[in-house]
């Protein structure tokens, strides 16, 4: 799963980047979930950008992934964000 959405990086238009969360950057601090998120230009492109994110956990839902991008999708920067 990603997500793609029009962003600028650095002051550069970067449309239709492809958001991932980072493979093997997800874990529990209590109820948070954390995680790392990437940036990329295309899937075939190295990663321009990199942030980390904390939200909420639910331990009743096991997908932990599908949480992290349930969670970005109410962030107010990825309003306009389409599932890949």
């Amino acid at each position: 799963m990603s997500l793609k959405i029009d962003t600028t990086y650095k002051g550069l238009a970067a449309p239709n980047s492809i958001v991932t969360v980072a493979p093997k950057s997800l874990s529990i601090d209590g109820d948070i979930l954390v995680f790392a998120v990437m940036y990329q230009s295309g899937p075939e492109h190295e990663p321009f950008h990199w942030e980390n994110h904390n939200g909420p956990y639910d331990k009743d839902v096991a997908d932990l992934y599908a949480q992290a991008y349930s969670y970005l999708m109410t962030l107010p920067e990825f309003t306009n964000a389409v599932e890949m």
